[in-house]
């Protein structure tokens, strides 16, 4: 009993020394020190934890965001959303296979010199009385549902011409449309008919020059 008594002693004596050297050596370690309030077993719930601003920018942007963002580089990266399109584009136009003009062009055409020796024309679409009210200088006055009442003017005006503008209100009017078909079918080649769709909603809108009357 006493032998064993004995052994016991001596090895908790090493177990002592042991751990005495241990923590000696783990204070004077400036890397890798043991931190005694560290739980070392707690492995947590498996998830991995996203860093705030990643969570963030995940919440904020989606690559199946509807609303497409178009990105300007020169201007440090600010992000626009995309111009609305003008309500006077073709967008809002019938649909038809004429080839159109804008109000720019439409405008450069009537102060082109060319226009002053009839190779540029244009043609308004309207009733009489809204044409008396206000229209394009220059612009002849046809009907399409009276065409035969304006095929010999248009032939004589508009067969040797280069470029034909046709108008009428604007927007979803069709008049225009009809009044290009009618020149095609008067024998207008279909590359010198111009469709301004506009019309003479946006022509008046804009402040541009314009005759009253009938202007014949």
């Amino acid at each position: 009993m006493t032998a064993i008594r004995s052994t016991i002693f001596e090895v908790l004596v090493v177990v002592a020394i042991g751990c005495g050297v241990a923590f000696a050596g783990n204070s004077l370690r400036s890397k890798g020190q043991l931190r005694w309030s560290k739980n070392y077993f707690d492995r947590g719930s498996g998830q991995t934890r996203i860093p705030a601003n990643n969570a963030t920018k995940s919440a904020t942007s989606s690559p199946d965001d509807s609303t497409a963002l178009t990105k300007d580089s020169e201007s440090g990266g600010t992000a626009h959303a995309p111009e609305q399109a003008d309500s006077t584009t073709a967008t809002d136009h019938p649909d038809h296979d004429y080839q159109e003009i804008l109000f720019d062009d439409v405008l450069a055409l009537l102060n082109h010199e060319d226009t002053d020796m009839g190779l540029n024309i244009f043609v308004d679409a309207r009733k009489l009385e809204q044409f008396e009210e206000g229209h394009i200088p220059g612009a002849i006055q046809a009907n399409h549902y009276e065409i035969e009442n304006f095929a010999a003017v248009l032939l004589e005006r508009a067969g040797p011409a280069d470029k034909v503008v046709v108008y009428c209100n604007g927007g979803d009017c069709e008049d225009s449309i009809f009044m290009c078909t009618d020149l095609f079918e008067l024998g207008v080649p279909k590359e010198s008919i111009y469709l301004y769709v506009g019309g003479w909603e946006e022509w008046a809108s804009k402040g541009a020059r314009s005759e009253i009357g009938s202007g014949m």
